[in-house]
C-alpha cells in the first residue's frame, strides 16, 4: 500500500485513533484520493514531490479519515454508548421526539441516508478543496479530469 500519511504524521497533526483503526480508514481515504485523482499518486515517486505536494496530500488525507470516522459514528459502525447508573456499558439512545397531552414535538435528525449524502458531500469536497491546484513534479494537476498523453 502506497502510504499517503503515515501513522506518526497523522498522531503529529493531532489524530486520536489506534494504529489498528487508524489503518483501516487511511485505506478508505487513499482509495477515495485515487478514485479522483485516476490513481495518478500511485504512479509517482512521493519523495520527488514538493513540500507543497506533500502538505496538501497529508491535510486531506487527515480530513478525510475524520470524516470516514464521523459517517461510521453517525450511522452506528461505532456504537455510542453511556454508562447507567449501576456502571453497565448501555447504547445511548438518541431522541427523536416527545408527546405530552396531545402536544407533540419532532426534532429534526438526519435520517441516515441524509446522513450519508451530506457525509459524501463532504468528502469530495475535502478532495477537491485539498488538492485543487496541486501539481506533481511533472507540472501535471492531481484533479485534472482529463487524460496526459502518456497516462
Amino acid at each position: 500500500m502506497n502510504e499517503y500519511l503515515s501513522y506518526d504524521d497523522y498522531v503529529e497533526l493531532g489524530g486520536t485513533l489506534d494504529e489498528l483503526t487508524y489503518n483501516r480508514y487511511a485505506f478508505r481515504a487513499e482509495n477515495a484520493i485515487n478514485y479522483r485523482t485516476f490513481d495518478r499518486i500511485l504512479k509517482l515517486d512521493l519523495s520527488e514531490q514538493s513540500e507543497k505536494f506533500i502538505y496538501a496530500l497529508h491535510m486531506t488525507m487527515f480530513d478525510l479519515i475524520n470524516l470516514y470516522v464521523a459517517q461510521d459514528s453517525y450511522i452506528g459502525l461505532t456504537k455510542s454508548t453511556t454508562t447507567d447508573e449501576d456502571g453497565n456499558t448501555v447504547p445511548e439512545i438518541r431522541l427523536l421526539g416527545q408527546s405530552n397531552d396531545g402536544v407533540s414535538v419532532t426534532y429534526n435528525v438526519a435520517g441516515a441516508r441524509d446522513a450519508m449524502y451530506a457525509i459524501n458531500t463532504q468528502i469530495q469536497g475535502a478532495i477537491e478543496k485539498g488538492l485543487n491546484g496541486i501539481t506533481t513534479n511533472l507540472g501535471r494537476k492531481l484533479l485534472w479530469r482529463g487524460i496526459y498523453p502518456d497516462e
